[in-house]
């Protein structure tokens, strides 16, 4: 039967059709849909050779869980129609198919980042992706990592509430309110054991009339004293009294004592991961504003 194709055209310097048409596997030109689909296997089976676990030369090393999140990425379906144009172009161009797949992969990888980097919560905060748990919904967490995390707050929250009950025991031993207590520490941590009244309002967070009522009922009890400070006279200095600190030093000191201990048995490493961990929850804590309910 005679062929009714067209001649091709072999002019020096035009791009020759169907370059790589010889390929094993790959669809003749006419066959849209059959190519469409032949590129993306082979794609696929490019990027999953080259996604695989074993490290190539010039590797220094594949974490298992880095692999596994990109292959969640890259092997999760598609059309790859932008390596498939990218192959496209260069079998019009008569480019080698090697060099063409390596291209059409690459340009693929850049899709698949875009699709990770939309998904972020501070981008499109997507849960699914082609019906998948999108990269960082499923890895964005070392195995553990959420429940030793967990752990961790949940021991902090034991210790505040045993600190908290301790302190209650204290004040009710001392017949003192809370913040009474917290002024007498206040003040006891000065170098001279004295501090303005408007220091003590900034530091707990109250009003002066507060202050001078509280100020009242310890210096009742010999806790605390006024002076007159000696600069002009007018203004006012609240000191503790060397009763008020053999008093806590006595109620505090045994608590003190343990907690000290603690802390000495704990290595320099694990002593170091404790203060930059309570720094780094202060901050934390400190950077939260408050919400403001909308009207």
């Amino acid at each position: 039967m005679t062929s009714t194709r067209a001649p091709q055209d072999t002019t020096p310097g035009r791009p020759q059709e169907n370059t790589m048409a010889g390929t094993t596997g790959y669809p003749q030109a006419g066959d849209f849909t059959a190519r469409l689909s032949a590129v993306a296997k082979s794609v696929e089976g490019f990027l999953a050779e080259r996604l695989g676990d074993t490290v190539q030369d010039g590797e220094i090393a594949r974490p298992s869980r880095l692999m596994e999140a990109m292959r969640h990425a890259v092997l999760n379906g598609g059309k790859r129609l932008r390596p498939f144009l990218a192959i496209e172009t260069a079998r019009m161009l008569g480019g080698p198919f090697e060099g063409a797949m390596a291209a059409g992969a690459g340009v693929e990888l850049v899709h698949c980042y875009s699709l990770v980097h939309d998904d972020l919560p501070a981008m499109d905060d997507d849960d699914l992706r082609r019906g998948q748990p999108t990269v960082h919904k499923k890895y964005d967490e070392a195995p553990g990592q959420r429940e030793r995390a967990r752990r961790v707050l949940e021991a902090l929250r034991t210790y505040r509430a045993a600190e908290s009950a301790m302190r209650r025991r204290t004040r009710d031993s001392m017949s003192m309110g809370e913040n009474e207590l917290l002024a007498l520490r206040y003040l006891l941590r000065q170098p001279d054991h004295s501090a303005r009244p408007a220091e003590l309002v900034k530091y707990l967070g109250v009003t002066s009339a507060s202050i001078t009522t509280m100020l009242d009922r310890l210096e009742k009890t010999g806790r605390i004293e006024r002076l007159a400070n000696p600069a002009d006279r007018r203004s006012i200095f609240v000191k503790a009294t060397t009763h008020a600190n053999e008093e806590v030093r006595e109620t505090l000191g045994r608590m003190h004592g343990l907690m000290y201990d603690v802390a000495v048995g704990m290595s320099p490493e694990a002593q170091e991961h404790v203060v930059d961990f309570l720094r780094r929850m202060s901050d934390a804590v400190d950077g939260v504003d408050p919400v403001v309910p909308e009207s």
